[in-house]
């Protein structure tokens, strides 16, 4: 009994020769390779030869491990430096804001101590014109009370009178 084609235990087996073209009989034959591709067709594509020299070249582009941790090392000098420099200008905008706002600041206080100034000239002025029209209206008022009371007790006295003479 004959191992099947598909036993691939013992690769070192003896094979008869009709055994040996059913198994090639599965594979295309050289008229289905020329139809598929012919040599020519093939030499359109790269070789080994020529996909070695690609990658040798491609392998001299890449960067070695060294050449990026220099490479990152410079950026980051690089970006501690922009950083710093990033500071400095904020810290010298703070000042310059801090100047702005103390200017403004002591302008604002200067304008409301003159508001404030004026509000109360103008306060004293009110009390002492209201203080002034209120005394002088208490004497108006005290004279008039004085003058109209002599003629009210002048006029009692005179009703009086002529209520006694009628009764």
């Amino acid at each position: 009994m004959t191992p099947g084609s598909d036993d691939m235990a013992d690769l070192d087996r003896p094979v008869t020769l009709r055994q040996l073209r059913a198994e090639l009989q599965a594979f295309a034959t050289r008229a289905e390779l020329q139809a598929f591709a012919t040599k020519a067709d093939l030499q359109a594509f790269a070789t080994k030869v020529e996909f070695r020299t690609e990658l040798a070249a491609l392998r001299a582009e890449v960067a070695t491990k060294v050449e990026l941790q220099a490479a990152k090392e410079q950026l980051h000098a690089e970006l501690h430096a922009a950083k710093e420099e990033l500071r400095t200008e904020v810290s010298s905008g703070f000042s310059e804001l801090r100047a702005y706002i103390d200017f403004s600041s002591a302008s604002l206080r200067h304008h409301f101590d003159l508001t404030a100034e004026n509000f109360r000239s103008e306060f004293r002025g009110l009390f002492d014109w209201v203080k002034a029209g209120t005394a002088s209206l208490g004497t108006h008022v005290e004279a008039l009370e004085t003058g109209h009371g002599a003629r009210l007790t002048s006029l009692e006295t005179r009703v009086t009178k002529l209520e006694i003479e009628r009764h």
